[in-house]
């Protein structure tokens, strides 16, 4: 009985992610995603495009980041907790758990991208949305009078980003982390 295009491509996403997980962007071919999917190069191509917008397919429907989630849902609804509670939620759960903050195909596909303009662009667009909701966050921080006068927005913005995924990356070989509470004594001083 044949599938719907609609379970045809679910299925196809979810082959290309395992198999863009395996041999990151360059190395996968839409020939071994159909294989892995049981389908054919052509029915890859008619449900999701060439390999870039598979790419790109796969990147907003598969990767996702509880912490960055959290921070969007914040910016969305700002009532629903003080801005300085949700960023310290959210630092916390990056280095409680850093794959919750940025899947391996992300991180692969940011270290790809100083290499290859096409997963640059996939890569500065999903970045780019992370940075926006971290700037009204932090906005929010800084009007409820949680940030300190001479620290730059900017600045504390992609502190954060760049530390989340930095985490992220060296987390599985790093082999003497510092416990939660030293975590937070050096946040604090560095907050001050």
């Amino acid at each position: 009985m044949p599938k719907s295009n609609e379970e045809l491509r679910d299925r196809i996403i979810e082959a290309a992610a395992k198999v863009f997980a395996e041999n990151g962007f360059s190395g996968t071919k839409v020939n071994m995603v159909a294989k892995a999917a049981g389908v054919s190069s052509q029915t890859v191509r008619r449900l999701t495009g060439k390999r870039a917008e598979l790419f790109r397919q796969v990147m907003a429907s598969r990767v996702s980041s509880s912490a960055a989630e959290r921070v969007a849902s914040a910016v969305a609804d700002p009532a629903q907790a003080p801005p300085i509670a949700v960023m310290l939620a959210a630092a916390q759960e990056v280095f409680v758990n850093p794959a919750a903050s940025w899947d391996i195909l992300e991180l692969e596909a940011l270290t790809r991208a100083h290499l290859d303009e096409t997963v640059q662009a996939i890569e500065t667009e999903r970045i780019g949305r992370r940075w926006d909701n971290a700037s009204k966050l932090v906005a929010q921080v800084r009007a409820s009078g949680g940030l300190d006068a001479a620290v730059s927005d900017r600045a504390v913005v992609q502190l954060a980003i760049a530390m989340s995924a930095g985490l992220s990356l060296l987390d599985p070989v790093l082999t003497g982390k510092p416990t939660m509470a030293e975590w937070v004594g050096v946040m604090a001083r560095i907050g001050q």
